[in-house]
This record gives C-alpha cells, sequence and structure tokens, in this order.
C-alpha cells in the first residue's frame, strides 16, 4: 500500500462501542473512515458503494457470514478491499474453523 495515500476504511462488527472507539483512534492516526455497521448484509452494500481501501471485521456478525461477504466482495468489486480481522475470540480451533 502507497504510505501518501490517506487509506479508507470501513468497519464491521457487532459491537457498537468497539466501532466508536476504532472511528475515533483510526480517524486520529489519519485514516478516513468512510462507515460502519453491525451486518454482514449491510456492509455487502456499503462495501460495494463506498470501496473502502481496507474493511476492519470481527469473525462473526448478524446478516451474511465472513466467508460469504469476502467471497460477494470479491466477485462484485473490481478491486476488492483488504480484510484485516479483529476479534476477541482466544480459541484457536474456532479460528481456524472459520477459515
Amino acid at each position: 500500500m502507497n504510505d501518501n495515500k490517506k487509506y479508507r476504511v470501513y468497519l464491521l462488527d457487532s459491537g457498537s462501542d468497539f466501532r466508536h472507539v476504532c472511528r475515533e483512534n483510526l480517524t486520529k492516526l489519519g485514516f478516513e473512515v468512510i462507515g460502519d455497521c453491525a451486518d454482514g448484509t449491510q456492509a455487502l452494500s456499503d462495501i460495494i458503494r463506498y470501496t473502502p481501501d481496507v474493511v476492519l471485521l470481527d469473525l462473526w456478525f448478524p446478516g451474511l457470514d465472513l466467508t460469504a461477504l469476502i467471497r460477494e466482495v470479491k466477485r462484485q468489486c473490481s478491486t476488492a478491499p483488504r480484510f484485516i480481522l479483529v476479534t476477541g475470540i482466544a480459541d484457536k480451533r474456532l479460528l481456524e474453523e472459520a477459515f
């Protein structure tokens, strides 16, 4: 990624407090947070519309699940964003099953 660019970030997490804290901190660090939501189906629509560079997302959220969301974004976007998983899940087995 180009270091001179102001990265556009989208946040997907079912926790509104987490999204709020991420938005505040990322903005302070110079990132442009272009949207957030708690639902995978809404996120798909927003990601296609806003074309973020990066999507920060949790492992589980309502609506479209993680793998379906990523698959659909890659299918529908000519340039898919990078996905960064941010989760409080500490169970390695559950994380491995998710991928």
